[in-house]
C-alpha cells in the first residue's frame, strides 16, 4: 500500500483526542482547554467553517442549555474533582468545531498513527489488579482501543466497497490489535465496543446467518454466566471476567442500587447537589458511573432535555455508524463508554458531540451561512 503524507487527516485526529482525552492536566493546567483546543484553532484558523441558517437556531438553543448546564455544574460540589465545573465549557467547544468545521474524514493513515499511539500505550502499560493501564487508565484506554478498532473497520469498508482487496490486511490487523487491547483492560464496555465492531463487520459482509448465530451465542453466554453456581474460574482474558462476574453479581451491585435509587426520586427542575446522595457513595462509587443517571440526578430539568439530545444523536448515529462514518464511530464509543465508566468531567464529548450531530442532522435542508 502505497502512503502519501497528506493523506492523513490532522483536523479529524484533533477533534478526537480533544473529545476523549477527558479531565488529563499537565501541572494542573487542563490539557484540552489550554492545549489541544488552542492547538486546533491555530492549525485550522483559515479552515472553511459554515453553518446552515436553521443549524444555527439549533446551535443558539444548544448554547443556552449547555449555558444553564455549566452555572449547574459550578453548584454540584462534586468532591471527587476541583474542576468538574469545567465539562460544560468543553462540551460547548466540541459543538462549535463540530458544527461549524465540515465534514470528518478518517483515512487510513489516520488508523496507521491512532494504531502505533495505542502501540506505545501498550509498551509502557504495565497490569495493576488484574487490568492493564498506561497513561490513561483501563476505563478510558479501552475507548482509544475502540476508536482504533470501528476506525479500522471504516477504512475496511471502504476497500471492500473499492474492490481493494490488496489493500484489507492493514486494517484487519489494525482491528485485531485494537480488540486484544480492549480486552486486557478488564473493562466490560470494551465488550460492548467489540460486540459493535463485530455485529458492523456482519452486516457489512451481508451475512445474516452469521450475524444471528454471534448474537444467538451471546445470548446463549450471558445466560450460562448468570446462571446460579456457574464457576467461570477457567476464563482467563480480563473484559470476559470482569462482566461475568458483575452479571453474576447484579444483585448486590453498588452502581446498579444506585441508579435505581437515584432514577427512583421524582426528577428535580434545578438538579441536587452531590451531598444530597451521600448515602450512596462508598470506595470506589463516588459518581453514577453513567451519563444519563449523572445527568438526571445533578442537573434536572436540563439534563432531562440533554438526555434527549443524546438519544437523538444515537438514533441519528447508528444506521450512520453502520455505513462508517466518523463522527457517528467517535460519539458511539463515546456513549457507550459513559454508560459504564467516568463522570461528566470525562464523557462530556458526548454531549458535545450529540449537540453537533444535532445542528449537522437539522441544518442539512438549507444553505450555508458563510
Amino acid at each position: 500500500m502505497l502512503l502519501r503524507y497528506n493523506e492523513i487527516d490532522l483536523r479529524s485526529f484533533f477533534i478526537v483526542f480533544i473529545s476523549f482525552v477527558g479531565n488529563a492536566q499537565i501541572n494542573g493546567f487542563d490539557l484540552v482547554l489550554f492545549v489541544l483546543t488552542p492547538a486546533f484553532l491555530l492549525l485550522f484558523f483559515k479552515a472553511h467553517w459554515s453553518i446552515s441558517r436553521k443549524g444555527a437556531l439549533v446551535f443558539a438553543l444548544l448554547i443556552s442549555l449547555f449555558s444553564v448546564i455549566a452555572l449547574q455544574a459550578a453548584l454540584i460540589n462534586a468532591p471527587y474533582f476541583d474542576g468538574y465545573y469545567l465539562w460544560p465549557l468543553k462540551a460547548i467547544l466540541v459543538s462549535i468545531i463540530v458544527s461549524f468545521g465540515g465534514k470528518m474524514k478518517w483515512p487510513i493513515l489516520n488508523s496507521i498513527a491512532l494504531g502505533l499511539v495505542c502501540f506505545a500505550l501498550f509498551l509502557i502499560g504495565d497490569y495493576e489488579g488484574g487490568r492493564f493501564s498506561s497513561v490513561f487508565g483501563p476505563n478510558m484506554l479501552y475507548r482509544i482501543f475502540g476508536f482504533l478498532m470501528l476506525f479500522s473497520l471504516a477504512n475496511n469498508m471502504k476497500n471492500m466497497d473499492n474492490h481493494s482487496g490488496r489493500h484489507l490486511f492493514t486494517p484487519l490487523l489494525l482491528i485485531a490489535f485494537g480488540a486484544f487491547g480492549s480486552f486486557i483492560t478488564g473493562s466490560s464496555g470494551a465488550l460492548v465496543i467489540i460486540a459493535l465492531t463485530t455485529l458492523i463487520f456482519l452486516y457489512q459482509l451481508k451475512n445474516t446467518l452469521l450475524l444471528v448465530i454471534v448474537m444467538l451465542t451471546i445470548v446463549l453466554c450471558v445466560t450460562f454466566f448468570t446462571f446460579p453456581g456457574s464457576d467461570f474460574s477457567w476464563v482467563r482474558l480480563s473484559s470476559f471476567e470482569r462482566i461475568i462476574y458483575k452479571l453474576s453479581n447484579l444483585a448486590v451491585d453498588a452502581r446498579l442500587s444506585g441508579w435505581i435509587e437515584i432514577l427512583s426520586d421524582p426528577i428535580s427542575v434545578f438538579g441536587r447537589s452531590h451531598q444530597y446522595y451521600n448515602h450512596l457513595w462508598n470506595f470506589g462509587y463516588s459518581y453514577p458511573h453513567n451519563v444519563f443517571v449523572e445527568l438526571y440526578a445533578f442537573f434536572g430539568i436540563s439534563g432531562a432535555l440533554s438526555i434527549i439530545l443524546i438519544l437523538y444523536a444515537c438514533i441519528v448515529s447508528l444506521p450512520l455508524a453502520f455505513r462508517g462514518d466518523t463522527l457517528s464511530i467517535l460519539f458511539l464509543v463515546l456513549l457507550f463508554g459513559a454508560l459504564f465508566s467516568g463522570d461528566l468531567s470525562d464523557n462530556y464529548g458526548v454531549l458535545g458531540l450529540s449537540g453537533g450531530i444535532a445542528v449537522i442532522f437539522w441544518g442539512r435542508s438549507l444553505p450555508a451561512w458563510r
